[in-house]
């Protein structure tokens, strides 16, 4: 989101709902004025198609809309363990980009 793309994603929504399909928005905390605009718009669709799924990404943001956050189902993505492994075993083993001998 971002640049003027609230009313492109305002349309996309309307028709995904009507016709059934699956929309992601993506960096909501771009268009955190947008936010109470799009809480209205999904509160006001009253014939969604049962295969409609609406995917929104965000940034953790101080203006994200609460009551917005409250109505989703929220999937967290967290670094694995693996990589915290790995990123510390690299470190180790390497001085100023050059891999040290063993």
């Amino acid at each position: 989101m971002g640049q003027g793309q609230a009313a492109v994603a305002s349309e996309l929504l309307a028709q995904a709902a009507r016709e059934g399909h699956w929309l992601s928005i993506k960096n909501l905390h771009l268009a955190t004025n947008w936010l109470s605009s799009l809480d209205e718009q999904l509160q006001s669709i009253t014939d969604k198609h049962a295969d409609f799924r609406l995917w929104l990404t965000t940034e953790p943001h101080p203006r994200f809309s609460t009551i917005l956050a409250q109505s989703c189902l929220k999937v967290t993505y967290e670094v694995s363990i693996f990589f915290h492994i790995f990123s510390s075993f690299f470190s180790f083993f390497c001085v100023k980009g050059k891999l040290k001998t063993l």
